[in-house]
Parts: structure tokens; C-alpha cells; sequence
């Protein structure tokens, strides 16, 4: 824009931009409401802890089987009434199990 126009018209408003470009109140409403509610694209992060019902759907059994017979051989994290199990440590346990099935 040139130099010479006054400073109010320099920018437009919201309300003169959209009617300059004529959309519907209903398309102004929608766009809005989309870019309001978007949120920022993030790269999923790598669990590298799993919650038990997390564990047990992991390892394809139910949580009470879990609970019962493959918990009490796992190392976990315990703060508070939370408790954590650590993918690696599931993959050892894998990996173990397998080998005495094997080895018998």
C-alpha cells in the first residue's frame, strides 16, 4: 500500500476483510471454530513405559493373567499407587520365556 493513506486504512479490519472477500457468516463460523481447535502437529514420542493393562494387551494376554503370572517375574516403577513397566523389560521377559519353552 502507499505511503500516503491514512494509517486506520493501512490495515483492514476482520470484519471489512471478510466482507471484501465474501464469505458467509456460516464459512467465517467454520474456519474459525478449525483453526481455533487445531493443534500443533506433533511427532508421536516413543513409550518407553507401559501402564499394566498396557503391558498385558502388549503381550496379548488379559490383565488378570498378567497380574498373576507374568507381573510378579517383571521389574516395575512404583511411585504412589502408579506402576510402570518398562518395554524392555517386557521384551526380556519375552525373550527368556521363549528360551526356556525351547530349552525344555
Amino acid at each position: 500500500m502507499s505511503d500516503d493513506l491514512p494509517t486506520q486504512r493501512v490495515a483492514l479490519t476482520l470484519v471489512e476483510a471478510v466482507e471484501a472477500l465474501g464469505i458467509s457468516d456460516d464459512q467465517l463460523s467454520a474456519t474459525m471454530l478449525a483453526l481455533l481447535s487445531a493443534r500443533p502437529v506433533v511427532a508421536p514420542v516413543p513409550r518407553v513405559t507401559l501402564r499394566p493393562e498396557e503391558a498385558a494387551a502388549a503381550l496379548g494376554v488379559s490383565r488378570d493373567f498378567f497380574d498373576h503370572n507374568i507381573a510378579p517375574e517383571l521389574r516395575a516403577i512404583r511411585r504412589g499407587r502408579l506402576k510402570l513397566y518398562p518395554v524392555r523389560e517386557l521384551v526380556r521377559w519375552v525373550e527368556t520365556s521363549a528360551a526356556r519353552l525351547l530349552d525344555s
